[in-house]
């Protein structure tokens, strides 16, 4: 399962001790208190072991929708608190990962070789990935484009954008690279579609990079330092993308022209989703904690009582966060202090 090997590869890393370290200058970091504000504004659903939870997004009616790559499921609570989980293929194991709110009323995922759709119903569709080279194709990250059209990342050096009828079509970014993952992608404000790439089988990490995409297919990359692992990106309201460097403890800003800035974070902070905020600024997840970054670069953190290993994280309508925590098996709820 993609998701196992991922954590790993990252605990080969840890152990390996590649990970330098980071000042905490200009940083405000919030312990944990006697009586925790976090404590208090965060609820847990709890869900059986081995969920393993993913990456989540609210959908129609208010539900919220998340994977389940190790119960092979699509789950949902619904604005009353109530539970449902879809099973995917019988004898089939379809590791569902991204999952985003589509226009018309259903949801899309990635998953091992397929790209899914699934109902409010709960009824799912599968389209299958073309078997090439030495194996499948692996679909990633995935987002909404314009005009409600599907683009999705391939951890094969590809950016496809997927249409109606089920057909993609791919734009080979690195189509020589195997070992490329493409986890993070977003909408600029340019138009384009921006994402990461992170290449951790190759001994000089020449794609730890982000990438950029026109709609006709114009590609361009701009490179990050050696073991930065990028690995999600967020559109801001500044104009500008946020990426998380997880092994590399930091989060990353770039403009659409290109100009790169890297704010560190505290010493074993490691960064996994961001998103933009309701109030403007970017919120991301760590392993066991919930951090904001200001536009200005100030960045805040928050632990998240009970959480192990901290993935997906999303807006709620009403403004508050929730958090996909893979090792606890649960979703967890965070409201935002005033």
């Amino acid at each position: 399962m993609r998701a196992v090997v991922l954590c790993r590869l990252t605990a080969a890393v840890l152990a390996a001790g590649l990970l330098a370290g980071c000042t905490d200058s200009g940083l405000v970091h919030v312990p944990a208190p006697a009586k925790s504000v976090s404590l208090q504004d965060t609820k847990t659903i709890s869900l059986q072991e081995g969920d393993a939870p993913s990456y989540l997004a609210f959908g129609p009616r208010g539900a919220l929708w998340f994977t389940e790559p190790g119960g092979n499921e699509i789950a949902q609570v619904n604005s009353a608190g109530e539970l449902t989980q879809y099973p995917l293929q019988a004898q089939t194991n379809n590791d569902p990962e991204n999952i985003v709110d589509v226009p018309g009323g259903s949801m899309w995922f990635t998953g091992l070789g397929v790209i899914g759709r699934i109902a409010t119903d709960g009824s799912v569709h599968l389209w299958h990935e073309t078997v090439t080279g030495d194996g499948v194709w692996l679909p990633d990250a995935l987002t909404v484009g314009p005009a409600g059209a599907i683009w999705y990342t391939e951890d094969s050096g590809h950016v496809c954008r997927l249409a109606t009828t089920g057909k993609s079509t791919c734009f080979g970014t690195h189509p020589s690279t195997t070992g490329i993952l493409m986890r993070g992608l977003a909408m600029g404000s340019d138009g384009a579609l921006w994402f990461t790439e992170d290449n951790p089988g190759s001994a000089a990490d020449t794609q730890n990079a982000i990438g950029r995409l026109t709609a006709s297919g114009r590609y361009r990359q701009w490179l990050l330092p050696p073991a930065s692992s990028p690995t999600r990106i967020a559109a801001g309201r500044d104009g500008a993308l946020w990426f998380t460097e997880r092994v590399s403890q930091r989060i990353g800003r770039i403009t659409t022209s290109g100009a790169i800035t890297q704010f560190p974070l505290p010493r074993g902070t490691y960064p996994s989703d961001i998103i933009s905020g309701p109030d403007g600024d970017l919120w991301f997840s760590s392993d066991t904690s919930v951090g904001r970054i200001t536009t200005a670069g100030q960045i805040t953190l928050w632990p998240v009582p009970g959480a192990q290993q901290l993935g997906g994280i999303t807006v709620a309508p009403d403004g508050s966060l929730w958090l996909a925590d893979g090792v606890g098996d649960a979703i967890r709820h965070f409201i935002p202090p005033a």
